[in-house]
């Protein structure tokens, strides 16, 4: 009797994981900006690796024109460190680009490429029309509202060591004069785009006032009350892993993600409303 209850919750959590893996969930956020009358409209999109949503991600593409936001921003892992063609993935950017304007920082997968094959990825994502932002600051002016956009791109070494027996011993830290040597002091209400969120308190102390951030793929399960159980780095009960945390008068949202594999824990797209508006409720 109980080999039979393991094996019916084997197969309940294995059909969760299939019917989880075709959703695309939207979670709203309000960020509250004072002066900002305008209301500037963000999808925030992580964490793609090998997961297609539709060819070329049509299904995605879909959501972000319903959405119809001011811009977009890709915070890393847009494609996974063993994939070798990006055709598909040039399309996708490309028609995200139509939309809005698009923003990219990278993460480790991006950074885990071969020379050769990240030169490539780079080519087709510049001939996308999506700005990659590695240690930089754009402006984006919405009617009366100016904010700052800031990518950065941390040393492979904060995601995995070079000594392959401790490949998630003895990370390399990243702090907050690594920050400023990167791009410098914020110049007004800076959005800054860091893959990882486990620096949050150096991005605080730097000054971000809003961090978009992903890598933790929710916590790959997530339970309630717990929240997400697992880290990419193997930890367990990762301290950031889904949602908004905040930390002084820095606000950090952390995507779940897109892609690898999750449990009670579906692929979402995050709308982040900028400004002083109520609520906006799910079309």
């Amino acid at each position: 009797m109980t080999m039979i209850i393991f094996l019916i919750l084997i197969i309940f959590c294995l059909l969760c994981i299939v019917i989880e893996s075709k959703i695309i969930k939207i979670r709203y956020e309000n960020i509250p900006v004072n002066n900002n009358s305008d209301n500037l409209k963000i999808l925030h999109i992580s964490d793609i690796h090998h997961r297609t949503f539709g060819k070329c991600n049509s299904r995605i593409v879909e959501k972000t024109k319903k959405i119809s936001p001011d811009i977009i921003v890709i915070t890393g892992d847009l494609i996974s460190r063993n994939m070798k063609k990006y055709y598909n993935t040039g399309v996708f950017l490309k028609n995200l680009r139509k939309i809005a304007p698009v923003y990219l920082s990278l993460g480790n997968h991006e950074l885990d490429l071969p020379p050769n094959l990240r030169n490539k990825l780079f080519k087709i994502i510049n001939k996308s029309g999506v700005r990659i932002l590695k240690n930089e600051t754009v402006k984006i002016k919405k009617n009366n509202f100016t904010t700052y956009i800031s990518g950065i791109t941390l040393d492979i070494e904060c995601y995995k060591s070079k000594d392959k027996k401790r490949k998630y011993k003895n990370l390399k830290q990243y702090t907050e004069k690594d920050l400023y040597n990167a791009i410098g002091n914020k110049k007004g209400y800076t959005i800054l785009l860091a893959h990882n969120p486990l620096f949050f308190e150096e991005y605080a102390k730097w000054g971000a006032d809003l961090v978009l951030s992903g890598h933790v793929h929710g916590g790959i399960i997530r339970l309630p009350i717990i929240g997400g159980i697992l880290s990419p780095e193997r930890k367990l009960l990762p301290k950031y892993s889904k949602g908004l945390y905040k930390k002084g008068n820095t606000i950090m949202n952390v995507s779940g993600g897109l892609g690898k594999l999750r449990l009670w824990n579906p692929p979402e797209l995050i709308i982040l409303i900028l400004g002083l508006s109520a609520k906006l409720k799910p079309a």
